[in-house]
């Protein structure tokens, strides 16, 4: 038997994860009513002059609709001067009536819906160890940072964490909230992953006429495309992707920009060639659930897709959470290999959310800046390769050829004997 699949374990590792939630909402309840940044200080994470920075580019946007102005062109409401980034089915909000003076409550909307997310994940929690690694995630810097700007992410991510967590039995409605999610933000489409099934026409009925409506709403606003890149921000100590890093050594070294790029690239298409060798030999999908290998899919996903995207603020980072409780499944495969590249993957995936601490640590004792943002930057890369390589090994046979199908599973989950004895502890 599967000492992690005892009821009695499963239920104290989740009381221990919804205390943990619990004492999150309360820590976020204190900051939205105190808006204290001295904890968040100690974390790395540097606040702005006004609070709720990101949720004010929205509740702005009504000052620049009641001046009959275009919010993406000119927006007096945001206090930077921030022009409206996101498309224009937010703009519904100013039309009813959101203005500067909402923005604590659009906050409140955001976080709570955030918390319902981390709450959803509970489901996937068996055993004391993922209840621990979801909450570290959880708790990192990069989820403060989202808090103190009250950045919209907030709300996708918990529109995606319970679309990821009824994938498997709800999957007309999980499809229809990462829709919706997509809407108001486009990069949410990737999670469609979580829809990946084992059948290929129910997979493609589901997914293919939502990606058709997603391009259709792409291509309806190709002038709103361009407003919106042009009104985001960059801050490189505050960002990931495939030109991070470029960028950041083509400042530093005497290599050009074009250069660094044309390696990332090559680079990337060599770990996606690499990984879809493998798995032709091999897969993945025995272990887990089908709920942590549709939050898998759709957190590594987000990541990947986002990563070669290019630029993005590291609170998009939450979405990281969602592949943890199926990383700590293979976490205890038989497979040694496997084992411990999911060990790795994990503690390179909890550097990254944790980034803003230890970087803030190392330059406090006076480590350069360049090292630790290098650092980070090459973290975030092995992040993405490790999250290519087990997503693709997670693909459904029906994606391949017919030759590669069929392959032996790598994660074989080890399991105690139906009689060994019970070890002290196990539960919590």
């Amino acid at each position: 038997m599967d000492l992690s699949s005892r009821p009695d374990t499963i239920h104290r590792a989740r009381r221990l994860y919804a205390a943990g939630i619990g004492a999150f909402a309360i820590l976020t309840s204190i900051l939205l009513v105190s808006g204290d940044t001295g904890v968040l200080r100690a974390l790395g994470v540097q606040p702005m002059q006004q609070p709720w920075a990101d949720a004010r580019t929205i509740t702005g946007a009504g000052v620049a609709i009641d001046q009959g102005l275009d919010p993406m062109v000119t927006n007096p409401g945001d206090p930077w001067g921030r022009t409206h980034n996101y498309p224009r089915i937010w703009l519904l909000l100013a039309h009813a009536g959101v203005r500067p003076q909402h923005t604590i409550w659009l906050a409140g909307v955001f976080v709570v819906t955030a918390i319902a997310g981390f709450l959803s994940l509970a489901s996937m929690v068996r055993d004391r160890r993922t209840a621990l690694f979801l909450l570290v995630a959880v708790f990192a810097p990069t989820t403060w940072l989202a808090v103190e700007r009250a950045n919209s992410d907030l709300f996708l991510f918990g529109i995606c964490a319970v679309a990821a967590t009824i994938a498997a039995s709800h999957r007309i409605v999980s499809g229809s909230l990462i829709a919706a999610a997509s809407a108001l933000k486009l990069y949410p489409i990737a999670g469609l992953a979580a829809l990946l099934g084992d059948c290929r026409r129910t997979t493609l009925l589901l997914v293919g006429p939502m990606l058709c409506l997603f391009f259709a709403y792409i291509a309806s606003m190709p002038g709103d495309l361009k407003l919106m890149q042009a009104g985001t921000m960059r801050a490189q100590r505050l960002s990931y992707g495939m030109s991070a890093l470029p960028a950041w050594l083509a400042q530093n070294t005497p290599l050009p920009l074009w250069s660094l790029l044309l390696i990332a690239a090559l680079l990337m298409t060599l770990l996606l060639t690499l990984s879809v060798r493998h798995r032709t030999r091999s897969r993945l999908g025995q272990s887990g659930s089908k709920t942590t290998q549709a939050a898998f899919r759709m957190g590594a996903a987000i990541y990947v897709t986002s990563f070669v995207a290019g630029a993005n603020f590291d609170y998009r980072l939450l979405f990281l959470i969602l592949a943890v409780p199926q990383l700590c499944v293979w976490s205890r495969c038989e497979e040694w290999i496997l084992r411990r590249a999911a060990w790795v993957q994990l503690g390179v995936l909890l550097l990254m959310l944790w980034a803003f601490t230890w970087r803030h640590a190392l330059e406090k004792l006076g480590v350069a800046q360049t090292i630790t943002l290098t650092v980070d930057e090459w973290l975030s890369w092995f992040t993405w390769g490790g999250l290519l390589c087990f997503s693709v090994l997670l693909l459904p046979d029906w994606l391949l050829p017919a030759r590669f199908r069929g392959m032996p599973f790598l994660d074989v989950v080890a399991k105690a004997p139906d009689n060994a004895p019970v070890p002290m502890g196990v539960g919590l």
